[in-house]
């Protein structure tokens, strides 16, 4: 009983972690992020909708404030997997390296 009630208070516990969890914290900034990744992709014709699906929303944040301000022919030169490598690579680095929790968000 109690390894049942341990494992689902550690459920718990991760999940409420993960819950609101945003690369840019200011909701007014990640509005306009969210903005000019948009405008981007429509002046570009992308579409990454399906990409997308394999990136959690944290890594969709990142790669969309990428997009947003990256120049066009880094745009459309390298794919949307090679970006999302580099986000996820970036996120193990700052994770696993002694200087990574001083890094500012912006």
């Amino acid at each position: 009983m109690k390894r049942k009630a341990l494992t689902l208070l550690l459920c718990l516990m991760v999940l409420g972690m993960n819950a609101e969890r945003n690369f840019i914290t200011d909701a007014a900034y990640r509005g306009q992020v969210k903005q000019a990744y948009t405008k981007k992709l429509a002046q570009l014709k992308l579409d990454f909708s399906k990409e997308s699906a394999a990136a959690t929303a944290y890594e969709q944040e990142a790669l969309q404030f990428l997009y947003a301000y990256m120049p066009v022919a880094d745009a459309t030169d390298y794919s949307y997997s090679y970006y999302l490598n580099n986000v996820r690579a970036t996120f193990k680095a700052q994770q696993e390296m002694a200087w990574g929790q001083t890094v500012p968000e912006l």
